[in-house]
């Protein structure tokens, strides 16, 4: 925030609070006592939480992404059938062949390694 209000005061621009006509229509606002306040209150921490809930699904809630691991040759020996219909349920849409050739397959890659 330092860094932007000495940017701007470069320019002769002053920190100011936004202005508000009546209620909002599109977005929560939080009123606040200074514009640093204002700007932490009403766009960092909502846009924060949005990030945090955005990574919570993507990275601990992907649990059928991350069982595409036991495919990598180090790995293989510990794939299991379970895994393998799991893999093949969540990504059924990309393959173009069906479970039992799927599940063949990862049997002869599991043989290989």
């Amino acid at each position: 925030m330092n860094k932007s209000v000495a940017l701007a005061e470069e320019f002769g621009i002053d920190q100011s609070m936004p202005r508000h006509a009546g209620h909002h229509r599109h977005m929560p606002y939080a009123p606040a006592a200074t514009p640093s306040q204002n700007w932490k209150t009403n766009m960092y921490l909502p846009f924060m939480g949005h990030l945090l809930q955005k990574l919570d699904s993507w990275l601990l809630q992907g649990h059928a992404r991350f069982n595409v691991q036991y495919l990598i040759p180090t790995k293989v020996i510990e794939l299991t059938d379970d895994l393998v219909q799991e893999i093949f349920t969540k990504f059924q849409s990309d393959l173009e062949v069906d479970y039992v050739s799927f599940a063949r397959e990862c049997r002869r890659w599991k043989a290989k390694w």
